[in-house]
Formats: C-alpha cells, structure tokens, sequence
C-alpha cells in the first residue's frame, strides 16, 4: 500500500518498552500489534471523569525532565498496562508508523481502573444531572409542576437551546426523569429527588389526556394561547 494515512485510536496491553527508539508496542484484543512512537508533542493523561478534572497521580521521578522522551515513557508506560492511544497510522509500501498525539491511562496506578472506583460514578451522574437541571431550569433549586410545563423541550439545538418546534414528548421526558431517579439514589440529593417528582406529577397531569376510545396521547405542542396534541403522537391501550 502507498501513501495511506489515518487517524485512528487504539485500546491494547503494553507488550514491549524502547526508550532508546522512543517507542512502544501494544496488544490489541484481535491480536495485532502497534508500534506506537512519541514525541514532545505528544500528550499523556489520566482518564478524566465529566468533570473535566486533572487526575495525574503518576509519581514524579526525581529530576524528571518532560522534553526528554525516554523519561516520560519510564514515567507513564509500564509493562501490561491497557491504555488507549490516538493519533496518526500511515503505511508506505513495507513501512508502518503510529506516532501517538494522546496517551489515556486508565489510571495512576498499574493494574487498576478509574471507573472501579465508587466515586468515579457518583461524580459522573452527578455532573450530567446537574448539566440537565441547570440547561433546562437555570439556576433554579427547587422544581414544580409549572417549571416543566414552562421550561422543558423535547427538541433542541447543536447548543442545547431551545428550537422553534416547542413540542413535549412524554418518552423523552419520561427518560430524562429516569436519569433524575437514578442521580438521586446514587447520591441522596435532594434536588434530584425534586426535579424528579415534579417531571413525574407533570406527566400525570399533562399527558393522561384519553379520547373516547380509551387512547392517550404521547406528544404536546403549544400554540397560541392553546395546547394541541398532534395525533400522530398516539400509542397503545390505557
């Protein structure tokens, strides 16, 4: 093959460790193996939760001189650690190269992972639950019924804000007050138990809306001083 290149990202098992050549092999879980090069642009870290927080906690060897490539790879790469790795794959006739742009460790410590962790998932869920109330609610800490009816929208732009089309699908609510229950039983705050039982007390009074043949309906969208239920949003039995 001439003259193919690739961004690609890898997951593998460190298998073998050049410092001279600044460079290391992976294992990856169908078998084949990567040469992976660095250099003094490529960057190392630690898996990071939503938060976005630095989690290096790699000990520092003494004098430890981040332009100097054999010493970052004794710092960071062990042997059999699974790490995962992004940057460029090119092939040239017989040539193969990965030069690696990012460096994730699962974490500090060879052998065990972030995401074992129990506050790894509590941070986690914490961080998309209070992403949710505070784009939908603002800065509000306690929720009712009027604030779903006010606030909530089923679609939304490639920000987060508000369309035009202002319909509210009980589906996609009814996932959104699942992520609230979960958050709060894996956390115990109170706030998400609220937003929670308020989504669920709007639901029963909004969306239990039967017609005459025992058929409800799914989907709200407002108009000009008037709800309007499109019947394209209707499902099953009560």
């Amino acid at each position: 093959m001439k003259h193919f290149t690739q961004s690609m990202t890898l997951m593998g098992t460190v298998t073998q460790i050049d410092t001279t050549q600044h460079c290391f092999e992976i294992q990856c879980r169908s078998g084949d193996h990567f040469q992976i090069f660095i250099s003094t642009e490529t960057v190392f870290r630690i898996l990071r939760n939503l938060d976005g927080l630095d989690r290096d906690r790699v000990p520092m060897p003494q004098n430890f001189d981040p332009q100097n490539l054999s010493q970052t790879l004794d710092r960071y790469i062990k042997p059999n650690a699974l790490i995962t790795v992004q940057g460029i794959y090119q092939e040239h006739e017989d040539h193969k190269r990965f030069d690696a742009r990012f460096v994730h460790l699962l974490h500090s410590r060879n052998g065990s992972y972030l995401f074992e962790e129990t506050h790894w998932w509590l941070t986690q869920i914490a961080r998309l639950a209070d992403q949710w109330l505070d784009s939908t609610f603002g800065e509000r800490r306690t929720y009712r019924i009027d604030d779903f009816a006010a606030l909530y929208r089923t679609n939304l732009n490639i920000v987060g804000l508000p369309t035009d089309d202002n319909i509210q699908e009980m589906a996609t609510l009814a996932r959104l007050i699942y992520g609230f229950s979960s958050a709060y039983l894996l956390t115990g705050s109170e706030r998400y138990l609220l937003a929670a039982t308020a989504g669920v007390n709007y639901q029963r009074e909004t969306f239990r809306s039967l017609s005459h043949d025992g058929r409800y309906f799914l989907g709200i969208r407002k108009t000009s001083g008037a709800l309007r239920y499109p019947h394209d949003r209707t499902v099953g039995k009560q």
